[in-house]
């Protein structure tokens, strides 16, 4: 399966798509609707004051890790470090000798931390920090935009030409008709699903072309029907339907998938390995390993089965990518 084609097939907006990889990879940075809500924020007392800072791409940093929040802040500048305390309060504080430690029923709740909700598209996303800036998302919210629908028609970038008439004529046609979302492209090909199994074979793709306007010769309706069944199974299914419709990838999300594999190729010799994801997923407290059914191993090489083709227990740029 190729994993953020398909992906991304089921994601009609750039933005977010960007918003989805930045939350899910912990990848700090982007702008607006697009900006990583994932990555911790945290008050900061230093030799500059009390701020609010985030840790940057913070993944496979534990939420207790303090030491590792320490590293990360002094990594962007910040200096003199006395104190991190988290959203919940939780504090630690650090003296020029030692770190202190603040454990167990000694944990502290910080008095200047408030809880409230945001405003405008972000508007009930949980706990935030409130600061000067106005605020800081703690958790993701579900809708990064307002005003999407299946009419809306979609930003440039989105719907892309692939140069082959009869392709480009079929894939705007069911576009127009199924809109931008995955809801009105499923609708858009059920109306095509005679039989009601939740994929189109080659005469009910055919029949329904017609019903809109569009009437194949079977080369065409060969043609068509070899872009969309990407698995040869000789029906297309609800994934193959979206993303042949919608088509590649743009180079904006190719680009955020290729930052995401830089994040997690920890070391940069150009592939991923079982140990890399073990540092930075901690599966402690997955069922599996609870209940003694795995080991954290076995669980890490299920998480990179998508991606991992050949078995090698490793992943290259292009199996992330594909």
């Amino acid at each position: 399966s190729e994993y953020y084609e398909d992906l991304g097939a089921a994601i009609a907006n750039d933005d977010y798509f960007e918003l989805m990889i930045r939350n899910a990879w912990h990848m700090s940075g982007g702008a607006g609707v697009c900006e990583n809500t994932t990555c911790r924020r945290v008050l900061v007392l230093h030799s500059g004051g009390q701020t609010v800072e985030e840790i940057t791409n913070d993944l496979g940093i534990g939420k207790m890790d303090f030491i590792a929040m320490k590293e990360n802040l002094e990594a962007q500048g910040i200096t003199g470090i006395k104190e991190i305390v988290l959203s919940d309060g939780t504090m630690q504080q650090f003296s020029k000798q030692k770190v202190k430690e603040v454990k167990g029923a000694a944990l502290k709740r910080h008095p200047i931390i408030a809880k409230t909700t945001g405003t405008g598209c972000r508007a009930g996303i949980g706990r935030v920090f409130i600061n000067n800036d106005g605020w800081q998302p703690e958790s993701e919210y579900a809708d990064a935009y307002g005003g999407t629908g299946e009419n809306q028609v979609p930003p440039a970038g989105q719907f892309t030409l692939l140069g082959k008439p009869v392709l480009d004529k079929v894939r705007k046609k069911l576009f127009s008709r199924g809109g931008i979302s995955m809801r009105g492209l499923n609708r858009c090909l059920k109306v095509m699903d005679t039989n009601k199994n939740l994929s189109l074979s080659e005469s009910e793709l055919k029949t329904g072309l017609q019903k809109y306007g569009l009437d194949l010769t079977d080369h065409e309706l060969k043609e068509v029907v070899d872009f969309f069944d990407r698995d040869n199974s000789g029906t297309i299914s609800l994934t193959e339907f979206m993303r042949g419709i919608r088509g590649p990838m743009n180079n904006r999300r190719r680009k955020l998938v290729e930052q995401a594999y830089a994040l997690i190729d920890t070391n940069g010799d150009g592939e991923v390995s079982l140990e890399e994801i073990g540092r930075l997923y901690d599966v402690s407290q997955h069922p599996d390993v609870l209940n003694g059914s795995k080991f954290p191993g076995d669980v890490h090489r299920d998480f990179i089965q998508d991606w991992d083709k050949n078995g090698d227990d490793f992943v290259s740029p292009e199996e992330f990518a594909e």
